[in-house]
């Protein structure tokens, strides 16, 4: 009896990670072996991390900030601002964090055509940025003709 049912729960758990495939997936193969080890938040039928991570999409916006600063929520915040803001125009907000250098808060915008634009370093300014000034930079990367009417 334990076999039968142990036969049946590999099949129902092998159509259950089979429906989660899309049809640009097809030639990845769900399995337990290779893939033994996920990222945080990467179901076990997602292709391995060094495929998806070779995706870069533009424009992009990245905040490196001091980890050991406890500056996490400050950069997020900024991301959620920046995102709310021109959220027709970016393709992505990253948070990135640095345990290395102390003190460091970088915002860095990359695009196709400026390539990567850094837009702010909390070294040379002395301070924080204000989401105003920060929106008022991005957009001046980004588009220029953009109004920031109220949102500034």
């Amino acid at each position: 009896f334990f076999a039968f049912v142990s036969q049946h729960m590999r099949l129902a758990a092998f159509i259950g990670l089979a429906s989660c495939l899309s049809e640009s997936q097809a030639s990845f193969v769900c399995s337990p072996t290779k893939t033994p080890f996920r990222t945080l938040g990467q179901r076990r039928c997602d292709p391995p991390q060094q495929q998806q991570s070779q995706l870069v999409r533009t424009p992009s916006l990245g905040i490196e900030y001091c980890s050991r600063c406890n500056w996490m929520l400050r950069s997020a915040w900024l991301g959620q601002e920046l995102l709310t803001t021109f959220n027709a125009s970016l393709a992505e907000v990253r948070l990135l964090p640095n345990a290395v250098e102390a003190g460091v808060f970088n915002v860095t915008l990359t695009t196709e055509g400026a390539g990567s634009v850094l837009v702010w370093n909390r070294a040379e300014e002395g301070r924080f940025p204000e989401a105003k000034e920060l929106k008022q930079r991005v957009r001046d990367v980004l588009d220029p003709d953009f109004s920031l009417g109220r949102a500034a």
